[in-house]
């Protein structure tokens, strides 16, 4: 069984919990926790010029063409390097935390309750804007939540 059926198994639960009261789902909490990935900073191996991953991470063309030629301070970075053996997580560095490659969970939960009403996983360096708008849209449109964005 892949993502998209337990997906699937968790909407069809969300629906039934929202059909029989258990919450309502109109006033929701979201935020993203970085998480440790089972991979080791030994992994790291270049990428390829041709990576078209490069640039999206950061969309950065300078920033590019400074890792790429060594212009930059650190000579490791996720415009540069890739997890061998973990390619989806990405290098995380962050003040008052541990640096080292990670994925971001981005979990959404009914005021009320505090059911979990979503939980999507990202790469670790994802900012969490876009995918809060996008998380939005889903509880929206597939669990049928008529979210209460502003009180």
């Amino acid at each position: 069984m892949g993502e998209s059926r337990y997906r699937q198994i968790y909407k069809l639960i969300l629906l039934q919990w929202q059909k029989q009261g258990r919450f309502t789902g109109k006033q929701i909490v979201a935020d993203a926790t970085l998480v440790k990935a089972n991979a080791s900073m030994n992994s790291l191996v270049k990428r390829e010029d041709t990576d078209s991953d490069a640039r999206v991470l950061k969309q950065y063309e300078k920033q590019y063409h400074d890792f790429q030629h060594e212009k930059r301070k650190r000579g490791v970075a996720n415009q540069t390097h890739i997890s061998a053996s973990d390619p989806d997580a990405t290098m995380v560095y962050r003040k008052d935390t541990e640096g080292g490659i990670k994925y971001k969970v981005h979990y959404s939960t009914d005021v009320k309750t505090r059911i979990i009403t979503d939980c999507y996983t990202t790469m670790g360096a994802t900012h969490e804007g876009p995918v809060l708008l996008a998380r939005i849209d889903y509880l929206c449109d597939e669990i049928r939540m008529l979210i209460k964005l502003f009180s």
